[in-house]
């Protein structure tokens, strides 16, 4: 669980299971917007970087 990450803000989050079956990222935004995403089920990269936009989630992989 990571909580209270800033705008622009980077961290490593680990997984705790193998790779490709996904976790879920929820998001509160500032505004009172709310997003969700189950990301990283289709990846079989332990690390991703994920990038929380105004009203949107980005994911890539990372060698």
């Amino acid at each position: 669980m990571a909580v209270q990450i800033r705008p622009g803000e980077r961290r490593v989050i680990t997984l705790n299971h193998e790779p490709a079956q996904g976790f879920n990222i929820d998001v509160n935004f500032q505004d009172g917007e709310k997003t969700s995403a189950c990301i990283g089920k289709f990846s079989q990269k332990w690390h991703l970087r994920v990038s929380v936009l105004p009203g949107s989630i980005e994911v890539a992989e990372v060698r």
